[in-house]
């Protein structure tokens, strides 16, 4: 089809064909008959076919460049855009490719991480010559604490003087221990679990010492993979709270606070009684069990309160309890608040209530501070087991310290410190360079099903993080000292004390 351009083009062709015809008839009139064409077709015809002949030329010239433009341009259009679309789906398959290629290798590098740390998980790793480093923590400062941390740190101290090295694939490595200051409060157990797991070279940690400091501490060795075994933290809630790091040489006080219950109600016969604690995750955890206990066997609580640490006067306290006229008093804390209240309640109108704790207090300290005012009172604690290896182990004890152990938890310590020794020896292994290489998680696997006779008694772990078998004894204060009493609350060895004590007089006169 023409289109508007060429159509004016063949119009104006044609009306230049009648005016050239126009002319031609003049010019015929005054011709001689020699210029008279040689063809037999009129001069009109044949302006008529030159101009359209001549005009077709230009049309079809004009159309043929037009259509030449057109095709040109439509050509150039597609031939632009399919080189386009090809160098852009090239540029694109390319791109793709670059982007897919970078992030396959990102992907790879990132899953290739992934399974080298869940494979080798983190390790612990000890030249050959140097020393196999645990962690120890407790109370080592603070009135009526420090002697049950530094307690602690010789039933570690002696673990080791039995056990110096530990031999893996027939190599022999020192170990030593990191003795740190946990204070018995949470804010130390965070401190110092930070410090241990900012140490790669600890190899696990013997502690923490109070309950409220390995509540502090067991996310913080949870989240770096550390093994900590307590021979002190007694709160119930420390295995039930899903710590992976957590484990103990000592029972529950699910288990002491029910005994201790049961004690005070079926052998002293008391029904009444009131209770009181420190605020702290060990002294609130007991009395809570003990509560519980005492009232489900037909007890009475008839006041309970708190203290807080460090305070000094509890004379207002007692005396509001004294209207409850309490058998008993129980107390769940530690010898510096137990001395005070031992002495303030018979201030108070509390002189015929009997005074009882538990491990926290059942050592020389809190005799030493509140003296003869302590007199009479009682207390729980785990005992080991009687054995040679135990008589044999006081009595280096004693000649090693000058002293008969201030608190119960020396054996539990000796105990924790040998349980984290076996595993670095089970789970352990030697690499080419002579290189001590312990798995963290495989230690811990190891730990949570341990089994062997420990000096405490039978050390049997069952998955949780329990791991003793020790039974739990009662104490009286009789003569200045805690003597351990039968079934019957008798004292099974009195007879021997007033012994020694008579024969003591009869040679001073």
């Amino acid at each position: 089809m023409l289109t508007s351009k060429m159509r004016w083009v063949v119009v104006l062709a044609l009306l230049a064909a009648f005016v050239l015809a126009a002319c031609g008839g003049a010019a015929t009139a005054t011709t001689t008959p020699s210029e008279v064409p040689a063809t037999d077709v009129p001069a009109t015809e044949v302006v008529t076919e030159e101009a359209t002949e001549e005009a077709t030329e230009v049309v079809t010239e004009e159309a043929t460049e037009e259509a030449t433009e057109v095709v040109t341009e439509e050509a150039t259009e597609e031939a632009t855009e399919e080189a386009t679309e090809a160098v852009t789906e090239e540029a694109t398959e390319e791109a793709t490719v670059e982007v897919v290629e970078v992030v396959t290798e990102e992907a790879t590098a990132e899953a290739t991480e992934e399974v080298v740390v869940e494979e080798t998980g983190p390790v612990v790793v000890v030249a050959a010559g140097d020393n196999v480093i645990i962690g120890q923590a407790s109370a080592l400062t603070g009135e009526g604490l420090a002697p049950l941390g530094i307690d602690i740190r010789r039933g570690v101290e002696l673990a080791l003087e039995d056990r110096p090295v530990v031999t893996v694939g027939g190599a022999e490595f020192p170990v030593i221990f990191d003795s740190q200051d946990e204070g018995c409060s949470a804010e130390g157990g965070q401190a110092v679990g930070n410090r241990f797991v900012s140490d790669p070279n600890i190899v696990g940690v013997v502690g923490h010492m109070c309950s409220s400091s390995c509540t502090a501490a067991s996310p913080i060795y949870d989240a770096a993979g550390y093994t900590a075994i307590s021979p002190s933290c007694t709160n119930p809630t420390l295995t039930t709270s899903g710590f992976a790091s957590f484990n103990r040489t000592v029972p529950s006080d699910a288990a002491q606070g029910a005994d201790a219950a049961a004690f005070i109600y079926n052998v002293l016969g008391f029904r009444k009684i009131a209770t009181i604690h420190d605020g702290s995750d060990y002294g609130e955890g007991l009395v809570a069990v003990v509560t519980s206990s005492f009232e489900a066997l037909g007890g009475e609580v008839v006041a309970a309160d708190a203290v807080t640490v460090g305070d000094t006067d509890f004379r207002g306290l007692l005396e509001e309890f004294a209207a409850g006229e309490p058998e008993l008093i129980y107390f769940g804390g530690f010898p510096a608040e137990a001395a005070r209240l031992i002495e303030q309640r018979l201030d108070a109108g509390l002189e015929g209530a009997v005074f009882m704790g538990a491990d926290g207090i059942a050592g020389t300290e809190v005799v030493e501070l509140a003296g003869d005012f302590a007199e009479g009172m009682y207390a729980s604690k785990p005992v080991p087991t009687s054995s040679a290896e135990l008589d044999a182990f006081l009595a280096r004890y004693l000649e090693t310290y000058g002293e008969e152990p201030p608190a119960p938890f020396q054996t539990n310590a000796y105990d924790a410190t040998n349980l984290l020794l076996n595993a670095v020896e089970a789970v352990g292994t030697v690499d080419a360079d002579g290189n001590l290489v312990v798995d963290r998680a495989a230690l811990s696997e190891y730990v949570r099903s341990a089994s062997f006779a420990g000096l405490s008694g039978e050390i049997a772990c069952d998955g949780t993080g329990e791991c003793s078998k020790a039974q739990v004894a009662f104490f009286q204060v009789i003569g200045g000292a805690f003597v351990q009493l039968d079934a019957e609350g008798q004292a099974i060895v009195v007879e021997e004390a007033v012994a020694e004590a008579t024969e003591e007089v009869a040679t001073e006169e």
